[in-house]
């Protein structure tokens, strides 16, 4: 049961986060369904719990490849990298609600890092921490877009080697810590007219 999500033959999607309203994770199911009835062969994986986690698993459970969806429950950050390494796409389905909008996503940093293509809402700061040739972004509360992004992904394992390689290059540029400190420095040193 561990790693049933994980298959080297077939993409599986990863999703890592708080089972919230506002993390959109019912769109991903949707989704989800939606790629596999249109053909597409997938797995998607959900880590995280939270108040949400009883009603998308009886979600899961409805749909008819609900045994191709797996909800690992909580794992600790550290622990996280072998499961993004195994995957093929990071999932992050964000939406916007009266009092909360996706800002940074550590997550989706991490998944970029392990070399993931992201497909990511357009909510936030999303859209300048996902650089174009990364991932995709989409249009949030909507599965039909979602699962469009996601089964490009699933099918084209070209594109999807082409957006991870990006993705981890964007990653080892953007969180060097010699060159973010270089940058800190520049910024610092050009408001006092250095």
């Amino acid at each position: 049961e561990g790693d049933k999500a994980f298959d080297n033959e077939i993409p599986t999607i990863l999703y890592v986060g708080r089972l919230a309203k506002v993390k959109g994770v019912t769109y991903l199911l949707e989704a989800f369904d939606k790629l596999r009835h249109q053909g597409h062969l997938a797995k998607l994986a959900i880590v995280g719990d939270g108040a949400e986690r009883e009603a998308l698993e009886q979600q899961a459970k409805t749909s008819e490849f609900a045994d191709d969806i797996t909800f690992y429950g909580l794992i600790k950050n550290a622990d996280l990298p072998p499961y993004m390494r195994a995957a093929d796409i990071f999932a992050l389905p964000s939406i916007t609600s009266k009092l909360w909008v996706q800002q940074l996503s550590m997550t989706a940093w991490q998944a970029m890092a392990c070399g993931l293509p992201v497909v990511t809402t357009d909510t936030g700061q999303m859209r300048e921490f996902t650089p174009e040739g990364t991932g995709f972004l989409v249009e949030e509360r909507n599965a039909d877009v979602l699962a469009e992004a996601l089964s490009q992904l699933v099918e084209d394992g070209t594109l999807r080697q082409s957006l991870s390689e990006a993705a981890l290059a964007y990653a080892q540029d953007r969180f060097d810590t010699v060159k973010n400190v270089a940058r800190a420095e520049d910024t610092i040193l050009s408001r006092c007219g250095y």
